[in-house]
Formats: C-alpha cells, sequence, structure tokens
C-alpha cells in the first residue's frame, strides 16, 4: 500500500513536527555560526590598519615583476661598476633618482625607467616612466607607483653585466619595508642565441662644438651607444666615417667617441656602424658648417679728375684666413649699363652724360662664395642736364638698374614726383607703366594743368619700370624711363626642432623684393630675453641653443635701395632646464631677500626659502621674466621664525621647470 499523496490533500508546505524540528535544528547551527562571524569581525578590525602598507607591497609587487619578467635586460642602480649609465628621462620632474632601467621584449624604441623623486616635506615619489631610445630620451609616458615614501632602491643580485635577477625595496611613509624580487624570464643568449640574432639599435649624441676661425677648425665632439637585446653594451664594436664637400678629419674611427674637424663650409655627414658579431646598425648624423661671409670694414672713391675716381676698399673674413676678391660696379651710360673693375685699388671713369646722382657698388668676396655688399655715392663737381625733361626728386643711377626716382614706403609728399619742362610746346604728358599702359595724362588746357610741369604720386607699394612721355605741338617725342622701389618683404623659414636642448638650428632667408637685396642681419636672441644676442650676416644662419625655453629669432633685410623690412618667429626649444648658479643673499642687512642672474631661455623661476628650525617654514617664491635682469625675490609669507634660512634656484622653461641649485644659507 502506497503512501499518500500530502499534495493531494491541499498541504503546500512543512508540517507543524517538521517546521519544529527546523527550528530546533537552525537554532544549533546559527548560534555557533554567528559567534564565529562576531570573533572574525572583533579580530580583524584591528588588522584593518595594515591594509594600505600590503596594497602598496602588491603594486610594487605587480608593477616590477611584470615589467622585469618581460625583460631584454636589465640595468639597476647598484652595485657598481654599471655595465652602462642609467638612461635619465628628458622631461621627468628635475632631481630624478633613477633606480632601474629595464629594456622591453618586443620594442627596440623605448625603456621602462624607474626613479623617484623628492617631495616637499622630506617623502619620495616613486615613478615608472617610458622613455623614447633616441639622443634625448624624452619621456613618453609617465606612470605614479607608489608616493610618501621613506627611501627606495634597486640592485642586481647577480653579476650587473648580466644582471639577470633584480631586488627592488622601499621604506613605505608608516616605516614598513616591503621589497619584491624578479628575474628576467631567460638569458639573452638562451632567448635568441649569443652573438647578435637581434640587430643593435644605435644613437648619437652630440656632446659639444666649436665655431671656425681664422686658422683654426670647426669641431663637434661626438658620442654613440646602442641597444641590443642579445649583446651586451661591452661586446659591441663602434665604427665612425664621415663624408662631404671638402677635407674634414675625425680624431678617432673607432670606439663610443670621436671629433670631426673641418676648416671647410658644408653639409657633411658623419656615419656610425654598430657590429654586434653578426650584424651591423647604421646610423648618419648631419653637421652643417656654415661660411660667414666676409665683412666691408672701409670703402671709399676720391675724385681724381673730370669724372674719374679711384676706389680703395679693405674687408676681414671671421672664418677662413682666405683672401678677399674686390668687384666694383659701376654705371656705363643712361640707361641702366654697367661696367666692372677688379681689385684694389680701382680707377672708374664715369661718362659725363650719365644723369643724376652715380653710386658704386662694391662686393668683397671670400673663398666659398660669401658676399658683402656696399654702396658709395660719387660727388661729383656738377652733375650734366638731364634733357628736356627735369625730373623731381633726382634719380639715383645704380649698376646695372634703371635710374630709381623715389621709394614708394612713405607719405603721399614722399610719393609725389614731378616732371618738368623749360620748353612751352607741350601737348600731352603721359606716364607709362612697364607694360606700355598709360596710367596717368594730362593735356593743354586741362582744368588746373600747366603745360611746363605734370606731377604723380605713385601708391604705395607701388613698384617697376615707367616711362614718363612729353609730346610737343609738332608732335615730336620725349621720354624718360625710370623705376620706382618698393620695400622688401621680410621672411625666413626655421628647421625643424629635432628634440630637447641642446639643439642647433639652421634660419634661412626667404625674403622677396622687386630688384634685390644688400644685406641680410640675423637677431637670433641667443642668450634669451636678457640682450647680449648674437648677431650675423648672410641668406643662412645656424645657432646652437644650449638650454630650453622660447626664443625670439628677428631678421632684417634691407633691399639695394637702403628700404628694411623685419620680420620675428618664437622658436620654441623643449627641454629641462640645468641646474642654475645657487642664489646670492645681500653682504649687509636687512637679510631678506636674494639676488641672482638671468639664465638663457628661462620663462621663470622659483625661489625656495627654508628654515631649518624648530618654528621653521617653506616659502616658495615664483619670479617670472621681466626686463634684463638680475632678479631679486623676498620672503614671503609668514617669516620664517628660529633656527637658520637657506636659499634656492630653479628655473622655468616653457612648461618645464629644472632642478634647484645647491642651498645657501642667510648670512
Amino acid at each position: 500500500m502506497s503512501l499518500p499523496d500530502r499534495r493531494s490533500r491541499g498541504q503546500s508546505g512543512l508540517s507543524i513536527v517538521e517546521t519544529l524540528v527546523a527550528l530546533a535544528v537552525g537554532a544549533i547551527v546559527i548560534g555557533p555560526v554567528g559567534a564565529w562571524m562576531m570573533l572574525i569581525f572583533s579580530t580583524q578590525a584591528p588588522a584593518a590598519a595594515g591594509l594600505t602598507d600590503a596594497g602598496e607591497s602588491r603594486v610594487l609587487d605587480t608593477f616590477v615583476t611584470r615589467d622585469v619578467t618581460s625583460a631584454e635586460r636589465l640595468v639597476a642602480a647598484g652595485p657598481p661598476p654599471l655595465a652602462e649609465p642609467l638612461v635619465t628621462c628628458a622631461g621627468a620632474p628635475g632631481g630624478a633618482d633613477v633606480l632601474l632601467n629595464v629594456y622591453d621584449l618586443g620594442s627596440a624604441s623605448s625603456v621602462l625607467v624607474y626613479g623617484t623623486v623628492d617631495e616637499s616635506g622630506g617623502s619620495k615619489t616613486l615613478y615608472r616612466w617610458t622613455c623614447d631610445l633616441s639622443v634625448d630620451h624624452v619621456v613618453q609616458e609617465e606612470t605614479v607607483v607608489l608616493r610618501n615614501l621613506r627611501a627606495a632602491g634597486a640592485v642586481c643580485e647577480d653579476d650587473p653585466d648580466q644582471c639577470e635577477r633584480i631586488t627592488l625595496k622601499a621604506t613605505l611613509g608608516t616605516g614598513y619595508e616591503t621589497s619584491v624580487t624578479a628575474s628576467r624570464r631567460a638569458r639573452a643568449a638562451e632567448q635568441e642565441g649569443f652573438g647578435g640574432s637581434s640587430v643593435p639599435v644605435a644613437f648619437i649624441q652630440e656632446t659639444g662644438r666649436t665655431g671656425r676661425t681664422p686658422g683654426s677648425p670647426m669641431t663637434v665632439d661626438l658620442t654613440g651607444t646602442a641597444v641590443d637585446a642579445d649583446t651586451p653594451l661591452a661586446d659591441l664594436s663602434f665604427e665612425w666615417s664621415v663624408a662631404g664637400p671638402g677635407a674634414a678629419s675625425l680624431t678617432s674611427t673607432a670606439g663610443a667617441t670621436t671629433t670631426f674637424s673641418t676648416f671647410i663650409a658644408g653639409d657633411y655627414t658623419v656615419t656610425l656602424e654598430v657590429y654586434d658579431g653578426l650584424n651591423t646598425a647604421t646610423l648618419p648624423f648631419s653637421i652643417e658648417v656654415v661660411n660667414v661671409p666676409p665683412a666691408i670694414t672701409a670703402a671709399s672713391c676720391s675724385d681724381v679728375g673730370p669724372d674719374l675716381f679711384t676706389c680703395t676698399a679693405n674687408a676681414s673674413d671671421p672664418d677662413t684666413n682666405s683672401g678677399v676678391d674686390f668687384e666694383w660696379r659701376y654705371p656705363s651710360d643712361p640707361i641702366g649699363g654697367e661696367q666692372s673693375a677688379f681689385g684694389d685699388p680701382v680707377s672708374i671713369p664715369i661718362d659725363p652724360v650719365v644723369p643724376g646722382l652715380v653710386v658704386v657698388e662694391l662686393r668683397a668676396t671670400d673663398d666659398e662664395g660669401g658676399q658683402a655688399v656696399r654702396y658709395i655715392e660719387l660727388e661729383r663737381a656738377s652733375n650734366p642736364p638731364t634733357g628736356p625733361i627735369v625730373l623731381d626728386p633726382e634719380p639715383v643711377l645704380l649698376p646695372g638698374l634703371l635710374p630709381r626716382l623715389l621709394n614708394t614706403d612713405g607719405d603721399d609728399a614722399s610719393r609725389t614726383a614731378v616732371f618738368s619742362t623749360v620748353t612751352d610746346d607741350t601737348q600731352i604728358w603721359e606716364l607709362l607703366d612697364d607694360q606700355g599702359t598709360v596710367v596717368a595724362d594730362s593735356e593743354v588746357g586741362d582744368d588746373g594743368f600747366d603745360s611746363l610741369e605734370f606731377s604723380h604720386v605713385f601708391g604705395q607699394g607701388a613698384s617697376g619700370a615707367h616711362t614718363i612721355r612729353r609730346t610737343t605741338t609738332n608732335l615730336e617725342v620725349e621720354e624718360i624711363r625710370f623705376r620706382v622701389n618698393a620695400p622688401p618683404v621680410a621672411g625666413f623659414s626655421v628647421s625643424a626642432v629635432q628634440g630637447n636642448a641642446p639643439q642647433t638650428l639652421t634660419f634661412t632667408d626667404a625674403s622677396s623684393d622687386d630688384v634685390g637685396f644688400s644685406g641680410h642681419i640675423w637677431d637670433l636672441n641667443a642668450l634669451g630675453p636678457f640682450g647680449g644676442q648674437w648677431m650675423a650676416g648672410g641668406t643662412s644662419v645656424s645657432q646652437t641653443f644650449s638650454e630650453p625655453g622660447t626664443y625670439t629669432v628677428r631678421m632684417v633685410v634691407t633691399d639695394i635701395d637702403g628700404l628694411s623690412s623685419t620680420v620675428s618667429k618664437p622658436v620654441v626649444i623643449p627641454g629641462v632646464p640645468s641646474q642654475p648658479e645657487p642664489p646670492a643673499w645681500p653682504s649687509a642687512p636687512p637679510y631678506d631677500r636674494v639676488t641672482f642672474a638671468p639664465v638663457p631661455g628661462a620663462t621663470g623661476y622659483v625661489v625656495e626659502f627654508v628654515n631649518a628650525g624648530t618654528g621653521g617654514c617653506i616659502n616658495t617664491v615664483q619670479v617670472f621674466v621681466a626686463g634684463g635682469g638680475p632678479f631679486e625675490a623676498a620672503e614671503g609669507g609668514t617669516p620664517c621664525a628660529g633656527g637658520s634660512t637657506e636659499a634656492s634656484l630653479a628655473v622655468r622653461a616653457n612648461a618645464a621647470t629644472g632642478p634647484f641649485s645647491i642651498a645657501t644659507p642667510k648670512p
């Protein structure tokens, strides 16, 4: 007989007896469990204070283990001697102390850098930067690993030349000491076959440069290095070579360093080859040796007879011992013809029929094609008449050009030309442009018209050849050709900035003018906004900017008629400023401020006053660039009471602040 189904009688839950049994069993189980949970909560509460230390240890372990186990090569700060120098990231906070370099698997272009930076209050922050492997080692990525550290360090647990296993230790702000030890995945020899199955990555750094002077060459100091995934730096070989338009030499063709040297201007290429026993990496390095044109130091012409002059000149060449050749150009006829004489001194005859003021052009040329130009006005005893048509102002005759009547850069009065005659037989005056088109005319009988005179105002910026034509009542035609000159339009191009300071940039003239130029002056502002600018001439100049900052480069160009135009461009040189000289306290009371000299490229300064007494304080004063210095900073905020005060200086350039100088105590 089967048991009856209770649900068939409408019962959907537990019976009373089952419920009582369940309650009894629950009481037996829940009681001890509740007590146990209370015990857990009570015993775990005191441990909550240790969660921060444990969490920071896990963060450190995660970063270091992941990076080290996938590394190709490690370089730690200890123990010395190092297999190679540690990479310091340009753009990292000033004063960073590098602990560890990790060269990543699969990356031939970057390196991971672990380092600490001192913070205010004596604590440290541990950073992880990704740097490129170019000359500049610029920061590509920045990560904060740990803050509020007391100390940190990294050591190789084995031979630092191999450095397969490292330990990174850190003392947290609570005093808790933590460390992580990690090993590379495998030795480089076991990974890819020691001896160069991986191609080296080479780079070159310029460490010094001197310019050419008479009797002395230009020199450039170069240092080469390389990264190779499976060959230590000590086992790589370095070979140097040079090519260019002239004789150039290297102090060494083998090894990590060399010095380029040449007496001859031109574009040169120094090539570095790095060999790991199987593969060769080749890296070119361009060096531009700019020729500085000669300078004309004296030039004059003396009248020695009727329309005969003797001209002499002196010139010097600032970068070679070569001689300078002189060419004298002067008018040969009234319509722009010219002749030349060569040497020093020379005799120059002027045809009496040449009208107006005569100008001689002197060109001094060095052996590399650099030129300097000067114009000399000849003072003739008397100028012959200009014929039936007289021009006002009096035309100026330059060699090879039509007579210049006027410049069109002034006001209406200075741009007005007056054409006149002494014969009262004019039927019509006509002014024609270079295409033969009549741009202005006036007939006899017009209101206000005087047949003896005709005037015209040339528009500002007008230029080119023109003809003034007078037709007589007998239909005879008289005309004179002349030109008007517009000012030049200044412009220049700048070579691309290739990383952080120091940077050598080339500035190339791109100006335009209707006739031609007589000279260029460059204000490269090489010392920043403090004066003492470096000046140079020529259509192309180069300058090395040794410090980061924003520089204003200006060029003034002058045409052969004497008109000038100016253009300025900002040049931003990135990087972190170097450590400056410390500020100076006054030699006599009151001792409440310091002074310091300007730093090239600076856009601002930070002065820190630190008091070491029990009532000490730290005052930070921002000083922004204004004027030419020297600058002064006074202690700000609440005066630092008790103990001795020290002051230190840091430089701002663009958006970066460099390391602080050595602190100097208050007297």
